[in-house]
């Protein structure tokens, strides 16, 4: 076997333990957080689809969809939203003009707005009307690995209640290459949220999961994440999500 075969094998195993490995601890940390819980626990499982499309080499929309079936409580919500991203252009790096904006680009800032709520025609069901605000910045570290932390604003009417929600997440991921040649890119991330509602902070959140590069146009991106709430009770959710990424 050649070094170069050797050293992509390696790259290869080392993606597939770091995403076994993030998996468990972000398993454990549930669990542990579950134990608090008492028995207001929740499972959701949610199918998602995306949709990229560019503008210019500047701005694009976004598109996203998604179901999500919570048990044991049998509710099913849907969401459906509209965005509009647009970066600054790399003026050392003229080589990432045309790269991959979630990958490469330092910096891009997203306007949207979202309509959610229960899609099961229940007595007690919720709407949920939200415009956001959001800016991305990323920062490469050794080892090709890229951090990424992104601050966003929720203005929300929910129920005829109108209501801000403040975000900051931070993240970690690294680009490999399996033996096949596909792209996979596994992440990290945890995010705060402070709640108008209750002047506090209302929510934590893990997330770990993978992007995996299809082809040009298309990448499947499964993940788990785990909602830790305070507020108004403390609950826990655990979520199981799958996301296709279409991109034109």
């Amino acid at each position: 076997m050649s070094p170069f075969a050797k050293r992509r094998r390696g790259r290869t195993r080392f993606a597939l333990v770091f995403v076994v490995a993030l998996g468990a601890a972000g398993s454990a940390w549930a669990e542990s957080d579950l134990e608090d819980a008492g028995p207001h626990r929740s499972r959701e499982v949610v199918p998602e689809f995306n949709a990229y499309f560019k503008v210019s080499d500047r701005a694009r929309v976004f598109l996203l969809a998604d179901v999500a079936r919570v048990s044991p409580d049998d509710v099913t919500n849907g969401e459906i939203g509209i965005h509009f991203d647009y970066t600054l252009m790399p003026i050392l790096r003229t080589g990432l003009r045309d790269a991959d904006w979630e990958r490469n680009r330092y910096l891009w800032v997203r306007v949207g707005a979202r309509r959610l709520g229960s899609i099961d025609g229940r007595d007690d069901a919720y709407r949920e009307t939200r415009l956001l605000l959001e800016a991305t910045a990323r920062f490469e570290l050794p080892g090709e690995v890229w951090l990424a932390n992104r601050v966003r604003w929720d203005l929300r009417d929910v129920d005829g209640t109108h209501s801000n929600r403040y975000r900051l997440r931070v993240g970690a991921e690294k680009e490999f290459s399996t033996a096949g040649g596909t792209v996979v890119v596994p992440y990290a991330q945890a995010e705060w949220f402070y709640d108008t509602r209750f002047d506090a902070w209302s929510r934590q959140r893990l997330q770990v999961g993978a992007e995996v590069e299809l082809d040009k146009s298309w990448r499947l991106e499964p993940y788990y994440a785990y909602d830790k709430d305070k507020h108004p009770s403390a609950e826990g959710l655990n979520r199981l999500g799958l996301v296709l990424k279409y991109f034109r």
